[in-house]
């Protein structure tokens, strides 16, 4: 049976194509490296600190948001500001969400107001270096590299326990008229909840979600040896280079047997 991580993993990615920290706390650095199991990473190191590997940042201030529920599992009811006049006292009720959960293990994920940073120049500064410390037996190929991340400043990501898990947030001000899960001024607190697996209300300067790259190797059978040249540049690919293994037959007709490489997200 999955454990938490990986099943909150596997469904932001699913649904979001992109990969998610866990937990959603830790804090990643582009160049940061290591190996994908599932869709969980494992941080092993930095290509700057381990490898001496430095690139430029690219930065894009936004207002992204991002966004899901696990499809048919989450039903979300809004309730705005209002007044309960009870025995002559008038109290307000904050503004209010209730999230039920007809599902164990579905995902309610919202990162509000998110910027994105990523590495600069992938397509060939970046790959020449990881190309090259492959070629020297110093890079494991199912090594993945992270080449994006996504800054949110307020994330909430909540899993449930059970098929009857619930969980009702309400604005921490009264001044909060409807709840707007893109405004990432809006903090929540939990009101009441039941079986809830795992959540994280409206924590800001997180990084929740991240993209990578990793190497990737196709087997290559050419006949003719000029066509490696063409291969190495081919435009818009990220295929640097056609790296020969060995070729066989007469000198009119060689066979080559080689292997393209070529950096790309995944």
């Amino acid at each position: 049976m999955s454990g938490i991580a990986d099943i909150y993993t596997e469904e932001v990615h699913r649904n979001i194509d992109l990969y998610a920290t866990w937990p959603p706390g830790e804090m990643l650095t582009l160049g940061d490296y290591g190996e994908l199991i599932g869709d969980r990473f494992e941080r092993r190191g930095n290509l700057i600190t381990d490898f001496g590997i430095s690139f430029k940042e690219k930065k894009y201030p936004s207002n992204a948001n991002y966004k899901f529920a696990s499809s048919g599992k989450v039903q979300t009811a809004f309730k705005p500001k209002a007044q309960a006049n009870l025995q002559g006292v008038v109290n307000i009720l904050n503004a209010s969400l209730d999230i039920n959960f007809s599902s164990s293990n579905a995902v309610f994920f919202n990162a509000a107001n998110c910027s994105q940073s990523s590495i600069d120049d992938i397509a060939f500064k970046l790959a020449k270096e990881i190309i090259s410390l492959y070629k020297k037996y110093k890079w494991n190929p199912d090594w993945v590299i992270v080449s994006k991340l996504i800054r949110a400043d307020s994330t909430t990501a909540i899993i449930s326990g059970s098929g009857n898990a619930s969980i009702s947030l309400e604005a921490s001000t009264p001044q909060v008229p409807m709840i707007n899960l893109a405004d990432a001024s809006v903090g929540l607190t939990s009101k009441s909840e039941n079986d809830i697996g795992f959540s994280v209300i409206t924590q800001g300067g997180l990084t929740p979600l991240f993209g990578l790259l990793k190497l990737k190797r196709y087997p290559l059978d050419i006949r003719e040896p000029d066509l490696i040249h063409v291969i190495s540049y081919i435009p818009n690919l990220n295929i640097l280079q056609a790296v020969g293994k060995g070729f066989k037959g007469s000198a009119k007709n060689l066979e080559f047997s080689t292997e393209m490489l070529i950096l790309s997200e995944i």
